[in-house]
């Protein structure tokens, strides 16, 4: 995600700018800190269409994890302030908690 975004913005953009919607329509976002920077879970509402990352693996609501960049990083000739992690729910904590950026 590029752009000057603050926290609650990209969170927000992340969680409901999608018009396949899918963290379902009332995802859940926690503000926090993730080492040292803002970021923010995105947790999937109920109507969150289950999905298999890999054929034949488990099917799974997805759940995202978002924390700013000590400084944007460029890739292919885009800048990107954001980092964004997507994973299933049960996982989502622990690597939030395990991440660290490189200083």
């Amino acid at each position: 995600m590029a752009g000057p975004f603050t926290q609650h913005r990209a969170c927000i953009v992340a969680a409901s700018g999608n018009v396949l919607h899918p963290y379902g329509l009332h995802p859940r976002i926690q503000y926090r800190t993730i080492d040292g920077r803002p970021g923010c879970l995105i947790i999937a509402s109920k109507d969150a269409v289950r999905q298999s990352r890999r054929p034949r693996g488990p099917a799974f609501k997805t759940s995202a994890l978002l924390v700013e960049y000590r400084h944007p990083v460029g890739i292919g000739g885009s800048r990107y302030a954001w980092l964004e992690v997507y994973t299933d729910p049960a996982h989502l904590a622990a690597i939030a908690a395990s991440l660290q950026l490189h200083r």
